[in-house]
């Protein structure tokens, strides 16, 4: 596993990090691991050194198993989860949007409890010892259902719905994988599994709360 943790992140309390400010952060970020890479290897081969950084890649998991270089984006799961706002993110491509969530699936998904957990975060900020009681409310308690709009075609409302139907309906056959132990007989429509998805597991933590009309 190989972290850099840009020292301009702000903790709680501190001012916003600005879109520029965050862009150069991971630029010097990026370069300081590059110099690092071609120091760890000996040599200054393009090809190989390319393969230790996880371009194109959002998959948190794969690149920490893949021991490549990230970016340590960890503190900002706390602030994620903290706010109190609806958070909208509208970057460029290539910005780090996509594998923040997925960091932040990473942490709250009930899969990566105990040993897999250490192994993605047990060496990143999240991971000190004085962000243990946050751990503990939040890390692994969670089953994550994860929804991805970004190949839906838009060129006409028909094919829009289409799309948009078939990702719900993938996210939920995903899902019935990754927790087998929350199973939705079929037949079932997107909109109805999701929902009773929220019953079963409201139902396993002991709520009483039934689908909300």
């Amino acid at each position: 596993m190989r972290t850099l943790e840009p020292s301009g992140v702000r903790s709680e309390g501190d001012a916003e990090v600005s879109g520029g400010d965050l862009r150069a952060l991971v630029d010097e970020a990026t370069a300081a691991a590059a110099a690092a890479a071609v120091a760890d290897s000996g040599h200054a081969s393009d090809d190989e050194d390319e393969e230790l950084f996880p371009v194109g890649d959002s998959n948190y998991a794969a690149c920490i198993d893949d021991n490549q270089w990230l970016v340590d984006r960890t503190k900002f799961i706390r602030r994620l989860m903290t706010s109190k706002k609806a958070l909208l993110f509208t970057r460029p491509r290539r910005f780090g949007k996509s594998m923040t969530l997925n960091m932040l699936a990473a942490f709250l998904d009930v899969n990566n409890a105990g040993e897999r957990f250490d192994q993605l975060f047990g060496h990143t900020w999240i991971g000190r010892p004085e962000n243990e009681a946050f751990r503990a409310k939040h890390a692994s308690k969670y089953h994550v259902l994860k929804l991805d709009f970004s190949g839906i075609p838009h060129a006409s409302p028909d094919g829009f719905f289409e799309g948009f139907a078939e990702v719900l309906e993938r996210a939920v056959d995903k899902f019935l994988v990754s927790y087998p132990a929350i199973s939705i007989p079929p037949p079932r429509s997107p909109v109805s599994a999701i929902s009773a998805i929220a019953v079963r597991i409201r139902a396993r933590k002991g709520e009483v709360r039934g689908p909300r009309a």
